[in-house]
């Protein structure tokens, strides 16, 4: 495989991830799991304790799969995220999984 094509396939798959991404913010109604440099409301870390934390869910910080944490005991429902401020500290995945789309008989 060239170079060319594995920029490529590069390039194909990070469009694929963020268009999957979009729609399951649209549909399902998820937000960014990571804090915002310099936004007031969203920051990129936050005091927990007497340290400071990053505010980052997205992903788990390679503890999860993709977007999205595989468990509950990795996600950090205290960091001040749009997702956790919106949603009651549920993760994006908790959020599309309790969607209608993923009930029993919807299908």
């Amino acid at each position: 495989m060239n170079v060319v094509t594995k920029i490529y396939i590069s390039l194909l798959f990070c469009t694929v991830s963020d268009l999957v991404w979009s729609w399951l913010k649209h549909r399902h109604g998820v937000f960014e799991e990571e804090g915002f440099p310099g936004d007031a409301l969203y920051p990129a870390s936050f005091l927990s304790g007497n340290a400071t934390s990053p505010a980052l869910n997205r992903g788990c910080q390679g503890k999860g799969g993709g977007h999205f944490c595989a468990g509950a005991d990795v996600y950090n429902r205290e960091a001040p995220t749009k997702q956790n401020v919106l949603c009651y500290g549920a993760s994006a995945l908790e959020t599309v999984l309790a969607d209608q789309d993923f009930k029993v008989g919807f299908f």
